[in-house]
């Protein structure tokens, strides 16, 4: 199921890597990503909607020695805008921290595409 071309090979001991032969091995990594997330997320849904089935919120299985447990969880968010509205700017400057990171984008003609379509 999973391309294991990139896992034979040792990146740091390849010294004459280009950026091309790099960005194949990221999109064949993510690709595989991305499929092992989909049949993770089909297990999960599967194991939840048995567990909803049985009426269990909790369940160990001793062949496996795993335990899966259904809790229901709130997820906050605060609304910026209307935080602004609230305070002044340096109450607001001192309750919203800012931090600067960088971050690697790649984008796929797959991504590009789906932006311009998002975009549009």
């Amino acid at each position: 199921m999973v391309n294991q071309e990139y896992n034979d090979s040792n990146l740091e001991e390849e010294q004459n890597i280009s950026i091309s032969e790099l960005l194949i091995k990221w999109n064949n990594v993510k690709v595989d990503k991305q499929k092992i997330l989909i049949e993770e997320e089909k297990l999960k849904n599967k194991i939840k909607a048995f567990l909803k089935e049985k009426k269990w919120d909790k369940y160990f299985d001793k062949d496996t020695n795993i335990s899966v447990t259904i809790t229901e969880s709130k997820r906050e968010s605060i609304d910026k805008m209307q935080l602004k509205l609230l305070l002044s700017e340096s109450d607001y400057n001192s309750v919203i921290k800012l931090t600067i990171y960088e971050r690697l984008n790649i984008l796929t003609k797959e991504s590009r595409d789906r932006i311009k379509k998002m975009v549009r």
